[in-house]
């Protein structure tokens, strides 16, 4: 039978879209290297094609894996492979940046790792400089990355991965621009280059986008100091001077306009206001300005006025207008948002809350033009500046969780999860409890990634009740529970009772709650599996039961729900209590499934309806006079299981329905059936040859000899492959063996049998007990002398005051007392008597008392 399968499924804060990866790629293009800035390198190969559309898709491993394979390829020419190295890195990068704080570290140790090979297997050859290039920009955007991380509110340790990483960036930079001066030295000097070395405008090219790359990573260390220090102000130097020589050149490329842009942030930032602000409008004013630039100038001058206090007129900027839809046109959104935030937080401290809120207001609706731009970097600061803001409009629902998504995404945990707590009281406040548990969730799926699982099963298991209406409760309680199993088996020894008690507890409420919901087929597997590692059998079984027919572990529930009523039974003998009723319970239950199984189709369906049959037969069997109703059951699935049943489960049955015809006299069929099975394991023949040889005793010698006889076929089949038997199976094989000569009749051999037996498992005490039982059974004086003398090693060897103690007592005296030594006998019940008045409990005192009795 097919089964559904069933997966968990929840929601961590949602990658950027197909749209917004595009623009984040539009963004790297500004942070990794800018291989159209090198003429003969401005036309992409096949591979760097395929290669840039899948990082357009955000389809990061299906590039990575890629690229990996291409770059591997020791055949292709070194060039070729310098570039795949550098779109293997790049690649690498541009996934660490539109992933989870948590993902990244891998990203980056392969980019970097990527770099490091390349750099070594092509130290000569010219283009690897390229390689050098790229591994310093992946220092520099690793660095920006922990630089935003490290803002108010953010992991405290992060400026120092970011100073780290960027002077990383400034050293490789370094490094670089050496080696395109000694290159653009030797090919000055040189009027012969190589087919495959870079020519001297490509190395004028990268020199100049060297020198850009440099001043932004001074730039961006000089915000890792704070304002007005002299660190930052030395930092700003340095990078206004870096930039500078190329954005004096006369012919301005999109470099050039970089270069210039970078200054005025750079003054913006020194606090000479005055000098940014003309050096913004000297840059509008030129002829040849492209719209973007002047985008990106109306952005800065907005920034400028921000930082020196100049609200009305940074809004009267920020003012929506018709704007270039160019690649950066979300800069200036952002900027946008920027002032409204800064105006609502003005307008909340004047105590003008309206004027605050419609401020507020206009920055989520500016929000959702930056998501609807699918720039996903310049998105993930929009949510991360609104979740900040003090004047996040209360009763906007998707921009708290817009906020709280970003706050994840870069790496603010804690005020992500306050903020999605905002979100979820907002959208319970509005009865939107869909939303409010779906927030809640992704709360609780942030702490469970962070490995604090009871932190998380408490948030899971407390949105999940809160909103139990709603469709997906039943699933958040399901991930509780995962929660706290994960708890309960990493515990610690003192703790595990209790967390294996909690998530027991959570068990149990889900089935109170959602006993309906498909994921209550789980959890009653789950709770079947609890309570049988406890042994706690009525418990399992009635966990069991409850797994839906068209649960994908109804299957296995019906295999371990087998075995628990095994180990009912077992223990309810045990105890001396009637089996009766729980036996007839496993049988009609195990008869209905079969009988569910045999109105379904395929292979697994034929397993189960054979598989169910044989367990009803089996607890048949050990009811009394229940082998006529076990023959019935086995003989009717076997005939209606038709020649595509599973050969395991056919022979299964067919070795039970052995031992059934066998208890109920019919051993010439036994024999016969047992003699026509095809496919009985070994150890299936071996549990059927110990299943023959518990059968009660029959109501003549003869019987009990036949059922011997088909016990010593079995033997026959077994003994010529018992090289192959497991140790525990041996062991069964040697006692049957034994047993089955001594039920046929044929004593000598059933002593020698067991005598073998002995040898091969001297401490096995049942072994020694069984052929002590088969002496003192004989009439001849030699076997009870043999008799007495093995009853006193099995007493001595056993622990005392135990069944098998006294049953090796009696054994003992019974033998002497049959030799005709009876004073001895009735001595050694009286010493017993004395040492121990209760002579082993009610079953064994009567024995004594009526041995002693014949001993007089």
């Amino acid at each position: 039978m097919k089964h559904r399968s069933y997966q968990i499924e929840f929601s961590l804060p949602p990658p950027p879209s197909a749209a917004g990866r595009r623009s984040l790629r539009a963004w790297l293009a500004t942070t990794l290297v800018l291989l159209a800035a090198i003429p003969a390198m401005a036309i992409a190969t096949p591979d760097e094609r395929f290669v840039a559309e899948l990082r357009v898709r955000g389809l990061f491993e299906l590039a990575e894996s890629y690229c990996r394979r291409r770059w591997q390829d020791s055949k292709l020419a070194p060039e070729y492979r310098i570039r795949l190295a550098v779109e293997l890195a790049r690649t690498c990068a541009d996934h660490a940046l539109a992933s989870p704080p948590a993902a990244r570290p891998a990203l980056w140790e392969e980019a970097h790792q990527v770099a490091a090979q390349a750099e070594r297997e092509f130290a000569d050859h010219s283009r690897v400089v390229l390689v050098t290039l790229q591994e310093s920009l992946t220092w520099l955007a690793q660095g920006e990355v922990a630089r935003e991380e490290a803002r108010p509110g953010g992991d405290p340790q992060a400026i120092d991965r970011a100073t780290e990483a960027l002077r990383r960036a400034a050293r490789t930079l370094d490094r670089v621009q050496s080696q395109l001066e000694t290159q653009l030295r030797q090919v000055r000097l040189s009027q012969r280059v190589d087919d495959d070395a870079l020519t001297e405008p490509e190395l004028a090219a990268l020199q100049r986008n060297a020198a850009y790359q440099l001043g932004r990573v001074f730039r961006s260390q000089a915000l890792c100091y704070p304002p007005e220090s002299l660190d930052r102000i030395n930092s700003l130097d340095q990078a206004i001077e870096q930039l500078s020589p190329v954005a004096r050149l006369p012919r301005a490329d999109d470099l050039v306009w970089n270069c210039r842009l970078e200054i005025a942030a750079c003054l913006r930032l020194k606090n000479t206001h005055q000098q940014g602000d003309q050096m913004l409008r000297d840059i509008v004013a030129m002829e040849d300005c492209p719209s973007w630039v002047a985008t990106l100038a109306k952005a800065e001058s907005i920034r400028l006025r921000l930082d020196i206090g100049q609200l009305d007129e940074a809004m009267q900027l920020a003012a929506p207008a018709p704007e270039n839809s160019g690649r950066d046109s979300a800069e200036l959104e952002f900027v946008r948002l920027e002032a409204h935030l800064a105006a609502a937080e003005a307008a909340r401290q004047s105590g003008d809350t309206q004027r605050a809120g419609s401020f507020a207001q206009q920055a989520a609706e500016i929000l959702r033009r930056i998501d609807a731009s699918g720039s996903a970097y310049w998105l993930r600061r929009a949510e991360v500046a609104l979740a900040r803001a003090s004047g996040v409009p209360g009763n906007d629902l998707e921009a708290l969780a817009r906020a709280a998504v970003g706050l994840y995404r870069g790496g603010q945990l804690a005020e992500a999860l306050a903020a999605y707590q905002r979100a979820v009281e907002e959208a319970e406040s509005v009865g939107a409890t869909d939303r409010a548990l779906e927030l809640a969730m992704t709360a609780a799926a942030i702490v469970h990634e962070q490995g604090q699982l009871m932190e998380a099963a408490g948030r899971y298991r407390s949105a999940a009740v809160s909103y139990s209406a709603e469709p997906m409760a039943a699933q958040a309680h399901l991930l509780a529970i995962v929660a706290a199993a994960e708890q309960a088996r990493n515990a610690s020894a003192d703790q595990h009772d209790a967390q294996l008690a909690q998530y027991a507890a959570l068990l149990k409420e889900h089935l109170q709650h959602w006993p309906q919901a498909h994921s209550a087929g789980d959890v009653r597997w789950w709770l079947g599996r609890l309570n049988e590692s406890q042994r706690n059998w009525v418990e399992a079984i009635s966990a069991y039961r409850e797994v839906p027919v068209e649960h994908q572990r109804f299957g296995d529930a019906v295999q371990t729900l087998r075995g628990s009523y095994r180990q009912r039974l077992e223990e309810l003998r045990a105890s001396g209590m009637p089996i009766e009723r729980v036996a007839q319970e496993a049988i009609v239950w195990f008869e209905q499934v079969s009988n569910v199984a045999g109105q379904l189709a395929g292979e697994d369906a034929a397993a189960l309806r054979l598989q169910s049959a044989t367990a009803a037969a089996e607890f048949a069997m050990a009811m009394p006079d229940g082998y006529g109703r076990a023959q019935q059951i086995l003989s009717a699935s076997l005939s209606a299981a038709g020649p595509g049943a599973p050969p395991e489960a056919v022979a299964e049955a067919s070795s039970l329905l052995v031992v059934a015809l066998a208890a109920l006299g019919r051993t010439d069929e036994a024999a016969r059936l047992m003699d026509g099975a095809a496919g009985t394991s070994l150890s299936q023949q071996v549990a059927m040859l110990d299943a023959l040889l518990q059968l009660p005793a029959g109501p003549s010698q003869a019987a009990e000899r036949q059922v011997g006889e088909v016990a010593l076929a079995a033997v026959s089949r077994i003994e010529p492959r018992q090289d192959e038997l497991t140790e525990r199976d041996r062991r069964m094989f040697l006692r049957g063996r034994a047993a089955a000569l001594a039920a046929a009749g044929d004593m000598d051999q059933a002593i020698r049998a067991y005598e073998q037996a002995i040898e091969h498992y001297p401490a096995d005490g049942g072994l020694h007990e069984s052929l002590l039982n088969l002496l003192a059974s004989a009439e001849d004086s030699a076997s009870l002398r043999r008799a007495v003398s093995l009853a006193r090693q099995v007493e001595q060897k056993s622990e005392p005051r135990s069944a098998r103690w006294f049953r090796a007592r009696l054994m003992q005296a019974d033998a002497l007392c049959r030799l005709g030594e009876k004073p001895e006998a009735a001595k050694l019940i009286r010493l017993t008597q004395v040492l121990h008045p209760e002579l082993g409990g009610p079953e064994m005192k009567p024995r004594f008392e009526a041995l002693l009795a014949r001993c007089q």
